[in-house]
């Protein structure tokens, strides 16, 4: 004799790859010898979910079936790997003895406890994406743990408040006990008549100002510049010019996040297990970063993300670049120059984006003093090396002519005396050359197409400029995103000779060390 509940569908989550993907629990009894197997490739944590389920019944007032109890996780030939589906599991068993209300699919998410509990398993932007992905026209009644429900209700109340795209027709119901089940699928509320509180992330986009050491004029206009059009920047210089100091003034100056962005970064930071932040991100990563942590990994158990990943819309901050192992550095060429990247494994391939700003700072030399050879590029250096010949020059070819010239501004400061209080000067260029910059150009000065720069290089004017310079297509692409962020700054109608000039004296030091 067998039994099969086909009543309503019961439903699980796992991440493929980089995106949510279904489960179907499909559950088969007969009166046979008791037992309990689980099908459906799982991993060792699902297959462990059998002792859990058998412990959590008894606990909870109910008697697991005395048959032959198989589950199967569809589809079949995919591995499931988690202990996310204990909570779909046991509610599929629970349909062999009760009689639960019939409905929309039920989708759940939960581990269990040996006393029935249902703990948190820190997926719910992996579910609401997943929802966001698959819309039902009947709906469906999502079952989570506690903690998860309070995050899942904040991340809908903050794409509410940022006009995303919301789920429809999902019923949300909070579980603290496994013994709670069959109220929990009869009572419920939607989204929609929650989203009026207020979310705990408008804590993380307050603003937050600390008093910052105003930078010489020349850093200043590097960092306005490069803030403005989002350039990637390099800066190399002596100890004590102000190299920490400038990346406290880039984060300052970041902007305001895109929500886009906010939302494929939370489904990064959740397969990291990190805690929902929409904010701008800022990323610092040391000298001993390796490939691996830049890229993040994928594998059997989905993909997690790496820095890049998690700098999405934001700000990477390479301190000590130079100290940067080869490997390291050179992965930087994809990701910078076309803003993602492909990460390819047995599994699969899978792109991922990577729309941020990098900002790399480093040393002339080991000993953090001026070299010989690049005194003669600071007006007034005081040659203070103590390297001996040669080694600052193998220290400089570590950076290679390839990474040099996929960066817009590799800059070599010296030291400047502070200038006045810059903070709201620099905000307030800030904001005025972006503006500028979208509404004339549709875009940011570091985003404009090879075609749109092409046109500029037309003119008689500004080609002659370029003649003693590197003949590199990138290099005449990059000096024509920068002198287009001076020209947003001054709100000229066009491109100005003055402002290519500039722009292609702040690649000096390029033109010292060559370029790839």
């Amino acid at each position: 004799m067998e039994l099969q509940n086909r009543s309503f569908s019961v439903h699980s989550c796992f991440r493929d790859g980089s995106r949510p993907a279904w489960i179907e629990v499909e559950v088969h009894a007969r009166i046979q010898i008791p037992g309990f197997q689980i099908l459906g490739l799982p991993a060792p944590e699902i297959r462990e979910a059998k002792e859990r389920i058998l412990a959590a019944f008894p606990a909870s007032g109910f008697e697991f079936p005395r048959k032959k109890v198989t589950i199967n996780l569809a589809p079949s030939s995919v591995p499931k790997w988690g202990t996310s589906h204990d909570l779909s599991i046991a509610l599929r068993i629970l349909t062999l003895v009760e009689p639960l209300p019939t409905g929309p699919p039920i989708l759940a998410s939960g581990e269990l406890g040996l006393d029935g509990g249902i703990k948190s398993t820190g997926s719910p932007a992996l579910l609401l994406e997943l929802l966001l992905r698959h819309s039902s026209p009947s709906g469906f009644r999502l079952i989570l743990a506690e903690d998860d429900h309070r995050e899942f209700m904040n991340l809908i109340r903050w794409r509410f408040s940022k006009n995303l795209s919301l789920p429809q027709d999902v019923n949300v119901f909070t579980l603290s006990h496994f013994s709670d089940i069959r109220k929990a699928l009869s009572h419920g509320s939607t989204p929609r008549q929650l989203i009026e509180s207020t979310p705990i992330f408008s804590s993380s986009l307050e603003s937050q100002s600390p008093p910052l050491l105003s930078p010489g004029p020349r850093l200043e206009r590097i960092i306005t510049l490069a803030s403005v059009g989002r350039h990637h920047t390099l800066l190399l210089g002596p100890k004590g010019v102000g190299k920490s100091e400038s990346l406290a003034w880039f984060k300052e100056l970041a902007g305001d996040p895109v929500p886009g962005d906010s939302w494929t970064r939370i489904l990064h930071q959740e397969s990291r297990s990190e805690v929902p932040d929409p904010g701008v991100p800022i990323r610092r990563v040391h000298s001993q970063v390796r490939p691996q942590h830049l890229l993040g990994s994928f594998g059997s158990k989905g993909y997690r993300a790496g820095e890049l990943a998690l700098a999405h819309g934001g700000l990477l901050f390479a301190d000590e670049f130079m100290e940067w192992s080869r490997d390291s550095k050179e992965i930087l060429r994809e990701p910078i120059e076309t803003r993602s990247f492909k990460l390819i494994r047995v599994q699969g391939t899978i792109a991922v984006p990577c729309d941020l700003q990098l900002i790399a700072t480093g040393n002339l030399c080991p000993c953090g003093g001026i070299p010989l050879e690049l005194s003669r590029l600071i007006p007034g250096a005081r040659v203070n090396c103590r390297c001996a010949h040669g080694v600052a020059r193998n220290y400089l070819s570590r950076l290679s002519g390839p990474i040099l010239d996929r960066i817009d501004l590799p800059v070599l400061l010296r030291e400047e005396t502070c200038g006045k209080s810059a903070g709201e000067r620099m905000r307030e260029a800030v904001l005025r050359g972006r503006t500028f910059a979208l509404d004339s150009f549709g875009t940011l000065p570091s985003l404009l197409r090879p075609s749109d720069l092409e046109a500029e290089y037309e003119r008689r004017d500004l080609r002659s400029l370029f003649e003693s310079s590197p003949t590199s297509l990138r290099f005449r692409h990059k000096t024509l995103r920068v002198a287009k962020s001076i020209q947003a700054l001054e709100k000229t109608p066009r491109l100005e000779r003055h402002q290519v000039m500039e722009a292609l004296s702040l690649r000096d030091l390029e033109s010292h060390l060559g370029s790839g």
